[in-house]
C-alpha cells in the first residue's frame, strides 16, 4: 500500500494540517438533536481551504449504522440493526470513495470496532489496503463502548504494524475512554504510533503520566481545543461514567 501524500507533507514542511475531521452521517447526533450530524468530504475540504488548511486527517462519524441509533438514545443499549454486515462497512467505503473524488489533500483513516465481527473487518481492510491509500485506524471508544486495551485481542495492531499506520483513539477521563488505556497499549507496542484524542479531557492522570515517562510513540490531539476549555471550566464531560448522554460522541 503506497502512501504518496506523506511525501507531499514532507515537501511542504510548514503546511497547516487538521488532524481530526469527520465525514459521513452520525445517527447518534441526529437522534439526540446534536450538531453536526452529517458532512460530506467536498464541503469539508471547501470549508477548511477557506481557513488555509492544506491537509486533513479524516475518519467516519462515530456511531455506525451497524447499530440502532434510536434504541441507543432511549435505552443506552447497542443493538445490531442488520443494515451492515460488520461495523463501519458502509462508512469506511464511503470515506474511501469520497477521498478518491474530492480528497486530494485528505489522509483517510478507517474506523474500527475491537469486538464486533473483527475477522470480517480484517478481511475487508486488507482488501481495501490493496486498492486504496490508508493512513490510520480510528477507535471510537464511546460509539463502540470499548476500551483501548481491547485492541490487544484483535488483529488491528498487527495490521497497523505491517502497514506502518497509527491508531487514533477517542479519549476522555472516564472509564470507557480513559487515555490511560491507550498508554498501556502504546507501551506494549512501541513500533506503532498512537494518538490520544481531545487531550483525554485534560485528564491529569494522562498528562502527568506522559510528562513523567517517555512515550515516543504517543501523540496528543487538542481538538476541539476551545470546546475542551469550555467543558473543563464548566465541568462538562463527553460522557458520564462511560454511559451515553446527550453530548457529542466525538
Amino acid at each position: 500500500m503506497k502512501q504518496s501524500k506523506l511525501q507531499d507533507l514532507r515537501d511542504k514542511q510548514n503546511s497547516r494540517i487538521d488532524v481530526h475531521t469527520h465525514v459521513g452521517f452520525d445517527q447518534y447526533n441526529y437522534y439526540a438533536h446534536l450538531f453536526p450530524y452529517v458532512q460530506n468530504m467536498r464541503d469539508l475540504v471547501a470549508k477548511t481551504r477557506l481557513l488555509g488548511t492544506e491537509f486533513l486527517v479524516t475518519f467516519p462519524m462515530a456511531l455506525p449504522t451497524y447499530y440502532l441509533g434510536k434504541k441507543l438514545i432511549k435505552n443506552g443499549i447497542l443493538e445490531v440493526s442488520g443494515e451492515e454486515e460488520f461495523p463501519y462497512q458502509e462508512a469506511n467505503q464511503q470515506l474511501l470513495l469520497e477521498t478518491e473524488l474530492f480528497g486530494e489533500a485528505v489522509l483517510p483513516v478507517l474506523a474500527i470496532h475491537s469486538r464486533e465481527k473483527v475477522s470480517e473487518q480484517e478481511n475487508q481492510i486488507l482488501w481495501w489496503a490493496k486498492k486504496h491509500e490508508i493512513y490510520g485506524f480510528k477507535l471510537h471508544t464511546y460509539a463502540t463502548q470499548s476500551k483501548a486495551t481491547e485492541l490487544r485481542d484483535t488483529p488491528f495492531l498487527d495490521i497497523a504494524r505491517v502497514l506502518g499506520i497509527p491508531i487514533i483513539v477517542h479519549s476522555a477521563s472516564d472509564d470507557i475512554a480513559n487515555g490511560m488505556y491507550t498508554l498501556e497499549v502504546a507501551s506494549e507496542n512501541e513500533d506503532i504510533a498512537f494518538c490520544i484524542c481531545h487531550l483525554s479531557e485534560f485528564s491529569l492522570d494522562v498528562l502527568n503520566e506522559i510528562s513523567r515517562n517517555n512515550y515516543p510513540n504517543v501523540f496528543l490531539d487538542t481538538s476541539p481545543f476551545l470546546s475542551l476549555c469550555y467543558m473543563a471550566t464548566n465541568d462538562i464531560h463527553f460522557s458520564e461514567s462511560g454511559r451515553f448522554d446527550r453530548r457529542p460522541l466525538d
